[in-house]
């Protein structure tokens, strides 16, 4: 079971969202609230401070699509307590291999 109501604002089973100017607009599907909110911080993410949050696909590959919380139309993520923080510095999707230092570490020699 996921997050139903943010504040004041109850999340809809096909909640809108938008972008930051409103020129891009859709449903998206959340019959179970909004399911694993979570924060990144990896450079990107940690300068945008967002909540990001998964949903499944039909026909697609990989099977989630991430989007925005902030995007929920009157929700502010920012009400949301408690959301984890996923270790985007260290993500082992960037490293070149099991053998691959930190950025910044220096190299045995």
């Amino acid at each position: 079971m996921g997050i139903r109501r943010v504040g004041n604002v109850d999340i809809q089973p096909m909640h809108r969202l938008s972008c930051h100017c409103g020129s891009v607009v859709l449903e998206l599907s959340l019959p179970e609230g909004i399911v694993n909110p979570r924060r990144c911080d990896c450079s990107i993410c940690c300068r945008k401070g967002a909540v990001v949050a998964s949903v499944a696909l039909e026909r697609s590959f990989p099977d989630q699509y991430g989007y925005n919380v902030g995007c929920l139309e009157g929700v502010n993520p920012f009400l949301i307590p408690d959301v984890p923080v996923n270790d985007g510095v260290h993500h082992p999707a960037d490293r070149d291999s099991a053998h691959a230092s930190p950025a910044g570490a220096a190299a045995n020699t």
